[in-house]
C-alpha cells in the first residue's frame, strides 16, 4: 500500500512539473496531448502493464479495439484503430486496403519461401477472388513503396500547425506499423466493418483455412 502511495505521489509530481514547464513557456512547441500520452506511458511502464510498444499493441492486445461479438471461426474480429484509418486518409496511402469494396487479404512475403505461392494457388483453385481483394507485397517492395507524404513539407508557423503536422506524422507511423505487424502473418481486413482478423501464426495451410472459413464474414 505504501509503495502504491509513493508511486501515485511520484506520478502526480511529474505531471505538475511538466505542466508548469509547458505553461511557463520552457517547453514551447509541445502539445498538452504529448504530455498526457507520455504520462500514461510512464504510469503503465512503472506498473508493469506495458508488454509491447508502437502499433504492435493494436494487434490483438488492446481491449478497446476488440469487438464485443462472439469469436468468428475461432478468430476474434478487432476494430481497426481510428488513428490508422486517419493516417491512411490524410496521407492518401494504402487506400486500396481500407477503401476496397471487398474484404482485403494483406501480407508480406519473402521470395525464398512458398507462403505466397501456396495462398495464391489455393485462392485461384477455389475462386476466392470474388470474396477477397489480395494485396500481397514482397518485403523489399513494401520497404520501397511510395507511401506518400509522412512528415512536414514546410516549417510550421504556429503551435496549432505544428501540432497538426505532428499528429499527421504520428498517425502515418501507426499506419505503417499496423501493416508491418499484419505482414508478419496475414490480416483479413473488412473496410465496410472497419474490422480485421489476424492469422495466428505464419502457416500457409492455416492461412487457407482462415480464408475459406471467413469468406462470408
Amino acid at each position: 500500500m505504501n509503495k502504491l502511495k509513493e508511486l501515485s505521489a511520484f506520478l502526480v509530481c511529474i505531471a505538475a512539473i511538466l505542466g508548469l514547464a509547458y505553461y511557463s513557456g520552457i517547453l514551447k512547441g509541445f502539445a498538452p496531448k504529448d504530455f498526457q500520452n507520455a504520462f500514461n506511458d510512464l504510469g503503465s511502464t512503472i506498473s508493469g502493464n506495458v508488454k509491447s510498444s508502437g502499433a504492435a499493441k493494436y494487434l490483438a492486445t488492446n481491449p478497446e479495439d476488440r469487438v464485443s461479438a462472439a469469436v468468428y471461426k475461432s478468430y476474434r474480429p478487432m476494430i481497426i484503430p481510428a488513428n490508422v484509418l486517419k493516417g491512411s486518409e490524410t496521407s492518401r496511402s494504402w487506400t486500396n486496403i481500407f477503401n476496397s469494396n471487398k474484404k482485403v487479404v494483406f501480407y508480406l512475403y519473402d521470395d525464398s519461401d512458398n507462403f505466397n505461392s501456396e495462398i495464391i494457388s489455393y485462392a485461384n483453385r477455389n475462386k476466392l477472388g470474388k470474396y477477397y481483394d489480395f494485396q500481397q507485397y514482397s518485403r523489399k517492395g513494401f520497404a520501397h513503396y511510395n507511401m506518400g507524404g509522412t512528415g512536414p513539407s514546410k516549417i510550421c508557423n504556429s503551435l496549432q500547425e505544428c501540432n497538426e503536422m505532428r499528429e499527421k506524422a504520428s498517425n502515418y507511423s501507426l499506419l505503417v506499423n499496423f501493416l508491418e505487424q499484419c505482414g508478419k502473418t496475414m490480416c483479413v481486413v473488412s473496410p465496410y466493418k472497419k474490422q480485421y482478423l489476424i492469422l495466428k501464426r505464419r502457416n500457409a495451410s492455416e492461412a487457407n483455412q482462415l480464408l475459406e472459413g471467413v469468406k462470408l464474414w
